[in-house]
């Protein structure tokens, strides 16, 4: 997560299980559950869109950030588990 010149948004790195990763820039926080800031931590959902070689392309997305143990599973997996 790098925090931007603005110092209210953030580019935010994100890895899929398969290793491929994509930069999503944030527009606004939407949600913010058990911080009371942007650098707390908590659950946040953020309005964000999707960045390549610095340009912001595509429709806006909703982006969950939030902390979690490195030793817990990721959500990705516990959901895909929950629908077999």
């Amino acid at each position: 997560m790098i925090l931007l010149q603005d110092g209210e948004n953030f580019d935010i790195s994100v890895r899929s299980e398969d290793g491929v990763t994509r930069t999503y820039r944030t527009q606004a926080m939407l949600s913010a559950i058990n911080a009371r800031n942007r650098l707390e931590k908590g659950t946040k959902v953020w309005r964000a869109v999707r960045v390549d070689n610095g340009e912001e392309i595509g429709l806006p997305v909703a982006l969950k950030d939030y902390w979690v143990h490195p030793d817990d599973a990721r959500e990705g997996s516990t959901i895909q588990r929950l629908r077999k």
